[in-house]
Protein backbone atom coordinates (compact mmCIF):
# COMPACT_ATOMS: atom_id res chain seq x y z
CA UNK A 1 0.00 0.00 0.00
CA UNK A 2 2.54 2.55 0.91
CA UNK A 3 4.39 1.65 -2.69
CA UNK A 4 1.09 2.65 -4.29
CA UNK A 5 0.92 5.98 -2.83
CA UNK A 6 4.46 6.82 -3.10
CA UNK A 7 3.71 5.69 -6.79
CA UNK A 8 0.45 7.88 -6.95
CA UNK A 9 -0.92 4.39 -7.89
CA UNK A 10 -4.85 3.73 -7.34
CA UNK A 11 -5.95 -0.16 -6.84
CA UNK A 12 -8.39 -1.92 -5.32
CA UNK A 13 -7.59 -4.61 -2.39
CA UNK A 14 -8.18 -8.24 -3.68
CA UNK A 15 -9.33 -9.10 -7.03
CA UNK A 16 -10.41 -5.95 -9.01
CA UNK A 17 -13.71 -7.93 -11.19
CA UNK A 18 -14.56 -9.77 -7.77
CA UNK A 19 -14.37 -6.15 -5.55
CA UNK A 20 -16.50 -4.05 -8.15
CA UNK A 21 -19.10 -6.81 -9.03
CA UNK A 22 -19.80 -6.64 -5.25
CA UNK A 23 -20.67 -3.43 -4.99
CA UNK A 24 -20.24 -1.39 -8.79
CA UNK A 25 -20.61 1.94 -6.47
CA UNK A 26 -16.60 0.99 -5.67
CA UNK A 27 -16.51 2.11 -9.52
CA UNK A 28 -17.73 6.13 -8.55
CA UNK A 29 -15.53 6.27 -5.29
CA UNK A 30 -12.92 4.78 -7.35
CA UNK A 31 -13.07 8.15 -9.71
CA UNK A 32 -13.42 10.33 -6.66
CA UNK A 33 -10.66 9.41 -5.22
CA UNK A 34 -8.07 9.09 -8.77
CA UNK A 35 -9.64 12.89 -9.27
CA UNK A 36 -9.14 14.44 -6.05
CA UNK A 37 -6.01 13.25 -5.01
CA UNK A 38 -4.56 12.91 -8.83
CA UNK A 39 -3.41 9.56 -8.71
CA UNK A 40 -3.54 7.14 -11.63
CA UNK A 41 -5.47 3.92 -11.84
CA UNK A 42 -4.09 0.60 -11.94
CA UNK A 43 -4.17 -1.21 -14.73
CA UNK A 44 -6.35 -4.50 -13.86
CA UNK A 45 -8.20 -1.58 -11.82
CA UNK A 46 -8.89 -0.08 -14.63
CA UNK A 47 -10.30 -2.06 -16.67
CA UNK A 48 -12.00 -4.17 -14.51
CA UNK A 49 -14.01 -0.64 -13.62
CA UNK A 50 -14.60 -0.75 -17.62
CA UNK A 51 -15.83 -4.39 -17.50
CA UNK A 52 -18.31 -4.04 -14.87
CA UNK A 53 -19.55 -0.23 -15.53
CA UNK A 54 -22.95 -1.73 -16.42
CA UNK A 55 -23.63 -3.45 -13.44
CA UNK A 56 -23.50 0.27 -12.07
CA UNK A 57 -27.41 0.32 -13.63
CA UNK A 58 -28.49 -2.39 -10.63
CA UNK A 59 -26.93 0.16 -7.74
CA UNK A 60 -30.00 1.80 -5.10
CA UNK A 61 -31.33 5.12 -6.77
CA UNK A 62 -30.29 7.07 -3.60
CA UNK A 63 -26.71 5.86 -3.18
CA UNK A 64 -26.02 6.53 -6.49
CA UNK A 65 -27.70 10.33 -6.16
CA UNK A 66 -25.15 10.72 -3.58
CA UNK A 67 -22.37 9.86 -4.83
CA UNK A 68 -23.22 11.92 -7.86
CA UNK A 69 -23.48 14.92 -5.63
CA UNK A 70 -20.41 14.25 -3.52
CA UNK A 71 -18.33 13.97 -7.13
CA UNK A 72 -19.92 16.88 -7.95
CA UNK A 73 -19.15 18.78 -4.38
CA UNK A 74 -15.80 17.82 -4.13
CA UNK A 75 -13.63 20.43 -6.04
CA UNK A 76 -12.60 17.81 -8.64
CA UNK A 77 -15.52 16.82 -10.77
CA UNK A 78 -14.12 17.53 -14.11
CA UNK A 79 -11.42 14.81 -13.42
CA UNK A 80 -14.06 12.42 -12.31
CA UNK A 81 -16.23 12.63 -14.77
CA UNK A 82 -13.87 12.51 -17.30
CA UNK A 83 -12.79 9.37 -16.33
CA UNK A 84 -16.25 7.76 -15.77
CA UNK A 85 -16.48 8.89 -19.23
CA UNK A 86 -13.82 7.22 -20.51
CA UNK A 87 -14.62 3.65 -19.26
CA UNK A 88 -18.02 3.89 -20.13
CA UNK A 89 -20.11 4.27 -16.64
CA UNK A 90 -20.98 7.44 -17.93
CA UNK A 91 -23.54 6.36 -20.42
CA UNK A 92 -24.96 4.09 -17.45
CA UNK A 93 -24.92 6.84 -14.86
CA UNK A 94 -26.45 9.55 -16.67
CA UNK A 95 -27.06 8.71 -20.31
CA UNK A 96 -28.22 11.99 -21.53
CA UNK A 97 -25.02 13.67 -20.42
CA UNK A 98 -23.31 10.73 -22.20
CA UNK A 99 -25.18 10.84 -25.10
CA UNK A 100 -24.90 14.80 -25.44
CA UNK A 101 -20.88 14.44 -25.14
CA UNK A 102 -20.95 11.68 -28.03
CA UNK A 103 -23.39 13.41 -30.25
CA UNK A 104 -22.70 17.60 -29.76
CA UNK A 105 -20.89 19.75 -31.43
CA UNK A 106 -16.98 20.17 -30.05
CA UNK A 107 -17.95 23.93 -28.80
CA UNK A 108 -20.92 22.73 -26.78
CA UNK A 109 -18.75 19.84 -25.58
CA UNK A 110 -16.25 21.97 -24.14
CA UNK A 111 -18.57 24.44 -22.89
CA UNK A 112 -19.86 21.62 -21.01
CA UNK A 113 -16.80 20.54 -19.19
CA UNK A 114 -15.27 24.06 -19.32
CA UNK A 115 -18.74 24.66 -16.43
CA UNK A 116 -17.61 21.84 -14.75
CA UNK A 117 -14.18 23.14 -14.24
CA UNK A 118 -16.20 25.99 -12.97
CA UNK A 119 -17.88 24.38 -10.51
CA UNK A 120 -14.73 22.79 -9.16
CA UNK A 121 -13.04 26.07 -8.64
CA UNK A 122 -15.79 27.61 -6.57
CA UNK A 123 -16.03 24.61 -4.06
CA UNK A 124 -12.73 25.03 -3.80
CA UNK A 125 -13.30 28.34 -3.00
CA UNK A 126 -15.04 26.97 0.00
CA UNK A 127 -18.39 28.13 -1.69
CA UNK A 128 -21.70 26.19 -0.80
CA UNK A 129 -23.26 25.32 -3.53
CA UNK A 130 -27.36 24.09 -3.51
CA UNK A 131 -27.71 20.70 -4.86
CA UNK A 132 -30.19 21.49 -7.56
CA UNK A 133 -26.88 23.97 -9.08
CA UNK A 134 -24.51 21.20 -8.72
CA UNK A 135 -26.81 18.83 -11.14
CA UNK A 136 -27.57 22.01 -13.33
CA UNK A 137 -23.89 21.95 -14.03
CA UNK A 138 -24.67 18.83 -15.75
CA UNK A 139 -27.63 19.31 -17.55
CA UNK A 140 -27.45 22.73 -18.54
CA UNK A 141 -25.38 22.53 -21.57
CA UNK A 142 -26.99 19.50 -22.94
CA UNK A 143 -30.74 22.09 -22.27
CA UNK A 144 -29.42 24.79 -24.09
CA UNK A 145 -28.16 23.01 -27.13
CA UNK A 146 -31.06 21.25 -27.82
CA UNK A 147 -32.83 24.25 -26.86
CA UNK A 148 -30.82 25.89 -29.80
CA UNK A 149 -31.62 23.39 -32.09
CA UNK A 150 -35.04 22.93 -31.51
CA UNK A 151 -36.36 26.50 -31.83
CA UNK A 152 -39.81 25.17 -32.29
CA UNK A 153 -40.01 23.94 -28.44
CA UNK A 154 -39.25 26.22 -25.20
CA UNK A 155 -36.25 25.45 -23.16
CA UNK A 156 -38.25 24.72 -20.43
CA UNK A 157 -39.91 21.89 -22.50
CA UNK A 158 -36.80 20.53 -23.19
CA UNK A 159 -35.71 20.53 -19.77
CA UNK A 160 -38.73 18.60 -18.63
CA UNK A 161 -37.48 15.54 -21.09
CA UNK A 162 -34.07 15.42 -20.75
CA UNK A 163 -34.01 16.00 -16.75
CA UNK A 164 -37.67 14.18 -16.03
CA UNK A 165 -36.51 10.78 -16.80
CA UNK A 166 -33.14 11.43 -14.38
CA UNK A 167 -35.09 12.91 -11.61
CA UNK A 168 -37.18 9.77 -11.47
CA UNK A 169 -34.89 7.23 -11.93
CA UNK A 170 -33.02 8.46 -9.05
CA UNK A 171 -36.00 9.50 -7.00
CA UNK A 172 -34.59 13.41 -6.79
CA UNK A 173 -36.42 15.03 -4.10
CA UNK A 174 -39.53 17.25 -5.81
CA UNK A 175 -38.05 20.58 -4.84
CA UNK A 176 -35.28 19.81 -6.01
CA UNK A 177 -36.03 18.07 -9.27
CA UNK A 178 -38.69 21.25 -9.83
CA UNK A 179 -35.52 23.63 -9.25
CA UNK A 180 -33.10 21.98 -11.22
CA UNK A 181 -36.09 21.30 -14.43
CA UNK A 182 -36.28 25.23 -13.93
CA UNK A 183 -33.15 26.73 -13.79
CA UNK A 184 -31.85 24.54 -17.07
CA UNK A 185 -35.07 25.96 -18.53
CA UNK A 186 -34.66 29.53 -18.06
CA UNK A 187 -30.58 29.48 -18.69
CA UNK A 188 -31.82 31.65 -21.61
CA UNK A 189 -33.63 33.99 -20.30
CA UNK A 190 -30.36 35.75 -19.03
CA UNK A 191 -28.82 36.75 -22.06
CA UNK A 192 -32.22 37.56 -23.82
CA UNK A 193 -32.86 41.20 -25.67
CA UNK A 194 -34.99 42.92 -28.06
CA UNK A 195 -38.29 42.36 -29.12
CA UNK A 196 -38.50 38.65 -27.62
CA UNK A 197 -37.16 40.22 -23.90
CA UNK A 198 -38.54 38.16 -20.92
CA UNK A 199 -40.76 40.22 -18.56
CA UNK A 200 -38.18 41.57 -16.23
CA UNK A 201 -40.61 41.58 -12.74
CA UNK A 202 -42.07 38.46 -13.10
CA UNK A 203 -38.25 36.71 -14.22
CA UNK A 204 -36.84 38.75 -10.68
CA UNK A 205 -39.37 36.93 -8.06
CA UNK A 206 -39.11 33.72 -9.71
CA UNK A 207 -39.35 31.65 -6.60
CA UNK A 208 -35.54 29.69 -8.35
CA UNK A 209 -34.22 32.86 -9.93
CA UNK A 210 -31.16 33.05 -6.93
CA UNK A 211 -30.20 29.18 -8.09
CA UNK A 212 -30.57 30.03 -11.85
CA UNK A 213 -28.26 33.44 -11.32
CA UNK A 214 -25.74 30.92 -9.54
CA UNK A 215 -25.78 28.33 -12.30
CA UNK A 216 -25.66 31.50 -15.08
CA UNK A 217 -22.31 33.29 -12.85
CA UNK A 218 -20.84 30.11 -13.53
CA UNK A 219 -21.06 29.64 -17.09
CA UNK A 220 -19.84 33.25 -17.64
CA UNK A 221 -17.10 32.10 -15.18
CA UNK A 222 -16.32 29.28 -17.72
CA UNK A 223 -17.10 30.90 -20.84
CA UNK A 224 -15.99 34.50 -20.77
CA UNK A 225 -19.58 35.70 -22.06
CA UNK A 226 -22.56 36.89 -21.18
CA UNK A 227 -20.66 39.19 -18.01
CA UNK A 228 -22.06 42.52 -18.89
CA UNK A 229 -25.52 40.63 -18.95
CA UNK A 230 -24.69 38.92 -15.35
CA UNK A 231 -23.99 42.57 -13.89
CA UNK A 232 -27.31 43.72 -15.41
CA UNK A 233 -29.13 40.94 -13.27
CA UNK A 234 -27.59 41.28 -10.25
CA UNK A 235 -28.47 45.48 -10.31
CA UNK A 236 -31.63 44.58 -11.21
CA UNK A 237 -31.93 42.11 -8.38
CA UNK A 238 -30.73 44.26 -6.03
CA UNK A 239 -33.57 47.16 -6.80
CA UNK A 240 -36.13 44.66 -6.73
CA UNK A 241 -35.23 43.75 -3.04
CA UNK A 242 -35.01 47.49 -2.25
CA UNK A 243 -38.23 47.82 -3.55
CA UNK A 244 -39.44 44.82 -1.49
CA UNK A 245 -37.46 45.94 1.54
CA UNK A 246 -39.42 49.70 1.91
CA UNK A 247 -42.84 48.69 0.24
CA UNK A 248 -45.42 48.62 2.69
CA UNK A 249 -46.46 45.70 4.57
CA UNK A 250 -50.10 44.61 3.65
CA UNK A 251 -53.03 45.29 6.50
CA UNK A 252 -53.78 42.09 8.84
Amino acid sequence: GLEDVERRVLRTIGEPVVRFREDPIRIIRAAKFAGRLGFSIEESTYAAMAEVAPDLSRAAPPRMLEEILRLLRGGHALESFQILRDIGALAVVLPVISTFLNEAPEEDRVRFWRVLEALDHKVLGGVEVPNPVLLGVMFAAPVRSHALRERRRSSTTVAEQLIGPFAADLRLPRRDAGCLKRICGVQLRFTAHGPKRFKTASFLRDPYFDEAMVLFELTCAATGEGMSDLQRWKELRREAEAEDATAPAEEA
